[in-house]
């Protein structure tokens, strides 16, 4: 479990670095961190996953608790997203009638 929250301390940090830039409008902050996350698979040529991602498909076969902190982390990396969202929408980037939480669940979905 200390892999697996050393991986969320490190994605979060990236994630919170890259949408809490003021600097750009948030959509801007969301295709950023995007581009970051895929340059670095193009880096290793596509070979790495993420490591919540995967385990999430084996989660069938890992030791108890191990589902709960992996939704728990999930969760959190959508927070973050619906946030950013939330200040896009303020900022009328995006339509007042987006389910800013529906659409940050549907991003990670899509990501993971």
């Amino acid at each position: 479990m200390k892999v697996i929250r050393h991986y969320d301390r490190c994605f979060s940090h990236l994630l919170d670095k890259c949408l809490s830039d003021t600097t750009l409008p948030p959509p801007e902050r969301l295709l950023t961190f995007c581009s970051i996350i895929k340059s670095g698979m193009e880096k290793y040529h596509w070979q790495r996953g993420c490591l919540i991602g995967n385990l999430g498909q084996e989660v069938i076969s890992l030791p108890a608790g191990y589902c709960e902190l992996l939704n728990d982390i999930i969760t959190g990396w959508q927070k973050k997203v619906e946030n950013c969202l939330l200040e896009a929408q303020a900022q009328n980037f995006i339509s007042g009638n987006t389910d800013c939480r529906q659409m940050a669940a549907f991003f990670w979905a899509g990501w993971e």
